[in-house]
């Protein structure tokens, strides 16, 4: 068994669709569509729940879908993310060397 792959590849093309954007959609269509198949009762209350990056997801998707979502535990998030984020450098130093590679660290200045 293999996983969802939404595209053919992993080229900087098809990276488009790699957003927090695109991720809450998707959350938005799981949603629906667990409701339909499950024949999930009308009036049931989804939380969303997330730390760091998915509490940020889980804030946004109650913000984006409050007809959805009737609330969202999200802990440690960057809600108010920005695209040069100097806040915590040793933090996101580490997770790059732990989820990407030891060698990506040497690409991504940190001041």
């Amino acid at each position: 068994m293999t996983g969802f792959v939404p595209c053919r590849d992993l080229s900087t093309r098809n990276l488009i669709y790699l957003s927090s954007e695109q991720a809450l959609a998707d959350l938005a269509y799981f949603i629906e569509a667990m409701t339909v198949k499950y024949d999930i009762p009308d009036g049931t209350k989804w939380i969303a729940f997330g730390g760091s990056y998915s509490g940020a997801l889980a804030a946004w998707l109650r913000a984006k879908y409050p007809h959805l979502i009737h609330g969202a535990v999200s802990a440690s998030a960057p809600l108010l993310a920005k695209a040069d984020f100097r806040g915590m450098p040793f933090e996101v130093k580490c997770k790059f060397r732990i989820v990407v590679s030891s060698l990506c660290i040497l690409d991504v200045p940190l001041k």
